[in-house]
């Protein structure tokens, strides 16, 4: 996506509304009870560049959409830095409903 004229990596989360703030159990009662969507762009480069700054002294980090990591296309986010340490560490986050895993590579200490 395209935004203030240059190319950033965002996530675009959706949620319907329904009337009476319930959600149907069934697809018709949710068709006759949709009101709306709310939505939100969040711009990943934005939401990670404070803290790449801080963990690329010390290594590196990715964030894939963990349901289909097999998929490259789904990486969502990697630090300028690719660390080569051997130590790494990961984490699963739910973020609208996903698990993103959050991957950490520390680079190898000198000496």
């Amino acid at each position: 996506m395209t935004m203030a004229g240059e190319e950033s990596h965002v996530v675009l989360l959706l949620m319907p509304t329904y009337k009476g703030g319930q959600v149907p159990l069934d697809s018709e009662e949710r068709r006759r009870a949709a009101a709306g969507i709310v939505f939100v762009v969040i711009n990943l480069d934005s939401l990670f560049q404070g803290m790449s700054q801080w963990i690329e002294t010390k290594g590196s980090f990715s964030v894939i959409d963990a349901p289909i990591m097999e998929d490259p296309e789904m990486l969502l986010y990697q630090s300028d830095i690719v660390a080569k340490g051997s130590h790494t560490h990961s984490a699963e986050v739910i973020a609208g409903g996903r698990v993103w895993q959050i991957q950490f590579k520390r680079t190898r200490r000198p000496g």
